[in-house]
């Protein structure tokens, strides 16, 4: 999601919130009603930020054609146990740091991930099914256009799997010490390995090949 949808949202939920500041003059106000018992924060029957952002969202990222907060007509998210068994998470040389983690949330997106540790080098690699945002499909092809290649830091696109159907995106901050790789699979999910303290670029790109991206295209099918 753009910055800017999300700042819409948020411009919107304050103003509901708020209410307006014109309008008629104040009139009496009634003989205020006796108080009734309300279910604590975070309970049923008690709306809050939280639940109505993600339905904002959701809304805003639901794909063309589908229920607002739906996955897109003729989708279903890939269920996030299943997103986890594409992970890497037996690779020569890398320790595994803790056991894979899934979560998701329904009608807008399943995610895994786990986190890889090579000496002081640390990977942290995620997958995110997002059931196909519009949006995601229009930015990506975007940013693999940029190429950079300076002091700082480099990046440019990249291709995985045997005829190159896996679009990527590199990049690597000279600076920082940070290798980072995104993939993505059938215009929906977004692998992402970011590998820190490093002087080896080449680290997020080998560790993304080792994540199972055509058992990925599998389970989102098409």
């Amino acid at each position: 999601m753009s910055h800017k949808t999300l700042a819409g949202i948020l411009l919107v939920a304050t103003a509901l919130a708020s209410g307006c500041n014109s309008g008629p003059a104040p009139q009496p106000s009634p003989a205020p009603a006796a108080p009734q018992a309300q279910p604590a924060p975070g309970q049923p029957g008690q709306p809050n930020a939280i639940s109505g952002m993600l339905g904002a969202l959701g809304q805003a990222m639901g794909a063309a054609g589908g229920k607002p907060g739906q996955p897109g007509q003729g989708t279903k998210l890939v269920g996030a146990q299943d997103l986890m068994s594409t992970l890497p998470v037996n690779v020569a040389g890398w320790t595994k740091a803790g056991e894979p983690t899934h979560a998701s949330i329904e009608g807008m997106s399943s995610q895994a991930g786990c986190k890889l540790v090579q000496g002081a080098v640390t990977a942290q690699i995620e997958i995110v099914d997002t059931a196909f945002s519009p949006l995601l499909a229009m930015a990506f092809p975007m940013a693999r256009m940029a190429r950079v290649d300076s002091a700082t830091q480099r990046s440019g696109p990249i291709d995985f799997g045997a005829a190159r159907e896996y679009p990527g995106v590199q990049r690597y901050n000279k600076v920082g010490r940070d290798a980072e790789v995104t993939v993505l699979v059938k215009n929906r999910v977004l692998v992402t390995i970011k590998v820190t303290n490093t002087d080896r670029e080449a680290l997020a790109v080998q560790l993304a090949s080792q994540v199972n991206l055509p058992r990925l295209a599998e389970l989102v099918g098409g």
